[in-house]
């Protein structure tokens, strides 16, 4: 674990219980807040610990600690040692030989020792060092290979252009012990103080280059949400697995701050982030990445405005992604239940879908659907019920005009809808949208219910509904039904499964089943 922030995501939600954290950054336990009474400093090995590792690592016997006295106990530095040895055909008097050549170095430095290590592996690189720079800047515990192959889009010199030729730089750098490889996931790891000084090597020039490189490589296996009504899950579950990489970008983001106001792909990765957060439903990361996003997002289109050099985007792509800013901060708001900043972030991204109509964002009429949709949400969250429906009403009349139209694809649009209707003391026509857009989701979505929360979303407005009609049994099983969706979906910390779970404690309190209930 090297950021604390990501505790968060593991602490015991549902009882007592503790994590055994470990760390290879030595102020891990002061900056994320521990007591240092419950941390633990772990020593790098002693001189006989570190010689017998090296000489089992390099087949050799004896001599093994006089090299061990030499650059100290840590692991990592003995493995790159060894794969020197071993490369090189050294005995291990040749290697102190080669240790000893002069340098500007304070020979009891054990961080130069390390250096000069570093120094000498990296020297040797034929084939890897693009792929290296690149490695070190993305999460170090689990790099898709994947990502890596996407040859094509990385204008970088060195880098891998084939897999024949990616083959061959991963082979070096496992043999220099610069990187493991997972091959049942078909990842690999590389070690934080590779990445650090892979890192310190890089002149900003190079570092502004690689990181851009970095960006489009996750680009392209990001994924990112078609426009339109959300509820995926399994795109979460990619989200999650490739999201440690855009931490590890922003993390490393001061660097090129002023480059990264041209890198439209950039701003996508960080705003989708921030849709991601909002559809687990973490509302302050969501907000902090959506923000960010939007601030790059408003350089970039300055930028373009003022340059009077062509660009590889256009005005109109930036104020796309500027849009989607805008939504996400109306989805944040409606959720968190902020009226006003629903309102004024909705209208904006209705408005600037309506700004172009002869650009590239209007002729998409899915996207300006939804926008009709989010705008009817916004108004009803603010209870102006009329105004609410004229944008349902707009937006399907859209929606209806979009080739290969299919209602499930706006299946929330009912569900806000019925809800409006329901507010509104319309209860039969509550009734009735809510189980027609049902019924057209479960003729498509009946065998895969597993991969969206959507139907979960139906049951409990329906229970919702029949529970103000006083049929309390039939309300019941919706709930229960919603419920049993939502633990197989989003799981027990959404805060959907949280609403449910009241909606049913109000049952079982009203049914006088306290023990139920609590």
């Amino acid at each position: 674990m090297h950021d604390p922030d990501r505790l968060g995501l593991l602490w015991p939600l549902d009882g007592p219980g503790c994590l055994l954290v470990t760390s290879q950054d030595p102020s891990f336990a002061r900056k994320s807040g521990f007591s240092t009474q419950n941390s633990m400093l772990i020593e790098g090995f002693n001189n006989e610990e570190s010689g017998r590792m090296l000489e089992r690592l390099t087949r050799r016997s004896n001599g093994g600690r006089v090299v061990a006295e030499r650059i100290g106990g840590l692991p990592l530095a003995i493995a790159q040692i060894a794969a020197l040895i071993h490369q090189n055909n050294w005995t291990f008097e040749e290697f102190v030989q080669a240790l000893d050549t002069p340098r500007n170095k304070d020979p009891e430095d054990e961080t130069a020792s390390l250096s000069y290590v570093f120094d000498l592996v990296l020297s040797r690189l034929q084939y890897a060092k693009s792929l290296l720079d690149v490695l070190s800047l993305l999460d170090p515990d689990g790099i898709p290979e994947a990502m890596l192959k996407q040859y094509s889009i990385v204008a970088i010199e060195g880098y891998p252009t084939s897999d024949t030729a990616y083959a061959k730089a991963r082979r070096e750098l496992i043999r220099s012990s610069l990187i493991q490889r997972d091959n049942s996931l078909r990842n690999v790891m590389i070690h934080r103080l590779v990445t650090a000084y892979t890192q310190s090597k890089m002149s900003d020039a190079r570092y502004r280059e690689v990181f851009s490189a970095a960006t489009r490589l996750l680009a392209q296996i990001w994924p990112f949400e078609t426009l339109g009504w959300r509820g995926d899950i399994l795109r979460w579950r990619k989200c999650e697995q490739l999201l440690p990489h855009i931490l590890n970008l922003k993390r490393n983001e001061p660097r090129v701050i002023d480059s990264a106001k041209d890198d439209l792909s950039y701003c996508m990765l960080i705003n989708n982030a921030g849709l991601y957060y909002c559809e687990i439903g973490q509302f302050a990361e969501s907000q902090i990445f959506t923000k960010h996003a939007q601030s790059i997002a408003e350089a970039i289109r300055t930028n373009l405005k003022e340059s009077s050099v062509g660009t590889e985007i256009s005005v109109s792509l930036c104020d796309a992604v500027l849009a989607e800013t805008f939504h996400n901060l109306g989805r944040i708001s409606a959720e968190t239940n902020q009226p006003d900043a629903t309102l004024a972030n909705f209208s904006r991204y209705n408005a600037m879908l309506l700004d172009q109509p002869n650009g590239g964002m209007q002729m998409n009429a899915n996207r300006l659907a939804v926008s009709w949709f989010e705008l009817g949400n916004a108004f009803m969250i603010n209870q102006l019920w009329a105004e609410g429906e004229r944008c349902f009403d707009r937006g399907m009349s859209i929606a209806r005009r979009i080739e290969n139209f299919a209602p499930w694809h706006f299946s929330q649009y009912y569900i806000v809808l019925g809800l409006v209707y329901c507010l509104t003391d319309r209860i039969d026509q509550a009734t009735k949208v809510l189980e027609e857009g049902l019924q057209h989701r479960e003729s498509v979505r009946r065998q895969d219910t597993d991969r969206s929360f959507v139907s979960g979303l139906f049951w409990y407005a329906l229970g919702n509904v029949t529970a103000s009609q006083g049929t309390f049994g039939q309300s019941l099983d919706y709930h229960e039904k919603a419920l049993r969706q939502f633990s197989r979906t989003i799981g027990a910390d959404h805060h959907h499964t949280g609403d449910v779970h009241v909606r049913i404690a109000e049952h079982y309190f009203r049914l006088k089943d306290f023990t139920v209930a609590k």
